[in-house]
């Protein structure tokens, strides 16, 4: 007799960590820039450049890339834009990493704050949210079946009655890394100046949809591109243009099935933009390159059936168990939800004439499992801007946070399950209401994927031994039995010494099923 077992590859964490960084640094203007009057706009962005694992503690390195718009005091040069990056580094207490574990890093920028100290100096205060995970790749040995020893003439040697049960998991089929290069071109339109300095760009890439397909997976999305730039003629008017370009791509994935559920993070280290010429040499096209860095895991549904209990009918048969650990999916939903707000600006720094752009980004600030589903708490940071009114003060920008709060239907969800949430605008829209007050509207995106962690326990060997003889002498030879409340056909048979189907052929069954009160006769199979 000898156990059949099948390896399932589960994932789960090993590690995992969280921490906050705080910067804070002084800038002073270059030579080759013009004072600074006020700041409208700031953007950052987080690269992280370097991670090393030790024993129980991580060190990552990177940097804050920042961008500042602000309106200059120089006549005849009204906006101007600064760049600038700060390093950090930091030790993250980790439990159980050791030296050659493979450390992935979420980063987030939580707070960027650019003030003003003089014309020629400002500030940049940042805090960076970081979270580090280490995954692990498990081989659960599970035991599926029995391969049971029979004789030349088809008898079994040694005659077990064993069970099986049904389990459902994901069992992890795919994990790898990739990169998905984004090239695209944007040509102004023929109403619109030649471009002679880029001033202030802004990409917004929305979730891609992504799908698995036989041998490789399918990316869908769009990202929204915004630019303020300087043009071309003695006046050097200040324009903008904001253009949606779509995402659409495929990525090879060697293994896959168009039937794997795809579980996939995304992060973006840079954006490039730059000016180009077009056909005619003139400066109007505008081309984008990003290269999005992709950590996927493709889980395939299994419904497998694993040794569940066994015992023997001539010989003593104890099992050995352990727990095995295994999950299951419960949801992958993308979904939308609609939010609007109002906001009203400081009217002394300029009344809105007109909009130019508006950007949002979401943030969670908690997750809470309630029955059947998941509620999430969090704002959407909001900024718009706009042209103003007064000719000193070109442009202007207001901001706000709009909370959100949002339920996940989650059937069947449990304690402790396995859950991974993002959030991202997928859409914004700010329309004047008046000089000093806008509308917001804005349809937020959100991707979900909950596991439900199971465990089960499992078979992982098979120990036999001669039959106790003063066990077997104390059971009648015949004998009928009551059926009691919670009995079963397996109960009764694994302490009769009987097969399920032998008690069934005595007592005329035709099914599994007995009832309290129902009389069943036993035989005993072996004489002493």
């Amino acid at each position: 007799m000898e156990l059949i077992k099948k390896n399932i590859h589960m994932d789960r964490y090993r590690c995992k960590a969280a921490t906050q960084i705080t910067l804070d640094d002084d800038r002073n203007v270059p030579d080759n820039k013009p004072d600074m009057e006020f700041i409208i706009f700031n953007q950052g962005n987080i690269r992280i450049d370097e991670i090393k694992a030790g024993e129980d503690r991580a060190q990552v390195s990177g940097k804050l890339f920042f961008n500042v718009l602000y309106i200059s005091e120089e006549e005849g040069r009204k906006i101007g834009i600064l760049e600038g990056s700060i390093p950090f580094q930091e030790q993250i207490y980790m439990e159980g990493l050791h030296n050659n574990n493979a450390v992935m890093v979420q980063s987030e920028l939580e707070d960027l704050t650019t003030t003003l100290i003089n014309s020629r100096k400002f500030s940049v205060q940042a805090v960076l949210s970081l979270t580090l995970c280490v995954d692990e790749i498990v081989d659960e040995e599970t035991s599926v079946d029995i391969n049971v020893i029979k004789d030349g003439t088809g008898t079994e040697t040694m005659p077990i009655e064993f069970r099986k049960k049904a389990i459902e998991i994901s069992e992890l089929a795919i994990q790898k890394k990739d990169v998905f290069r984004i090239k695209e071109e944007v040509q102004l339109p023929s109403d619109y100046p030649n471009i002679f300095e880029l001033l202030w760009k802004d990409v917004q890439i929305h979730i891609p949809e992504v799908k698995a397909m036989e041998e490789k997976l399918s990316l869908q999305g769009e990202m929204t591109l915004f630019f303020l730039y300087e043009g071309e003629g003695e006046e050097h008017p200040i324009r903008w243009y904001e253009a949606k370009v779509p995402i659409n791509g495929e990525i090879e994935c060697h293994g896959c099935k168009d039937t794997f559920i795809p579980e996939v993070q995304f992060n973006i280290p840079h954006i490039e933009m730059d000016v180009r010429p077009d056909f005619d040499g003139e400066e109007r096209v505008v081309g984008i390159e990003i290269p999005m860095e992709l950590q996927m895991k493709m889980y395939e549904q299994e419904n497998i059936d694993i040794i569940s209990d066994v015992y023997g009918i001539r010989n003593e048969i104890n099992a050995v168990t352990k727990t095995g650990h295994y999950k299951n999916l419960l949801i992958r939903n993308n979904g939308k939800f609609a939010l609007t707000d109002k906001i009203k600006i400081d009217a002394e720094k300029g009344r809105i004439l007109q909009i130019c752009h508006c950007e949002g980004t979401a943030q969670i600030d908690d997750i809470v499992e309630k029955e059947n589903g998941i509620e999430i708490e969090g704002s959407v940071f909001t900024r718009v801007l706009y042209v103003t009114n007064e000719d000193h003060i070109p442009f202007q920008a207001t901001e706000a946070n709009i909370p959100f709060r949002h339920m996940v239907d989650v059937p069947g969800m449990q304690k402790d399950c396995e859950k991974k949430i993002q959030i991202e605008v997928a859409d914004m829209n700010a329309t004047m209401i008046d000089s000093e007050q806008m509308d917001v509207k804005l349809n937020l995106a959100v991707s979900a994927i909950v596991f439900q962690q199971m465990e089960e326990e499992i078979i992982t060997d098979i120990q036999t031994e001669d039959l106790d003889v003063n066990k077997l002498r104390a059971l009648p030879s015949i004998v009928v039995y009551i059926v009691k409340p919670g009995d079963t056909l397996w109960q009764i048979g694994k302490k009769y010494y009987m097969s399920v189907d032998q008690i069934k052929a005595i007592n005329n069954l035709t099914s599994d099923t007995i009832y309290p009160g129902d009389k069943l006769i036993l035989v005993k199979n072996i004489c002493m």
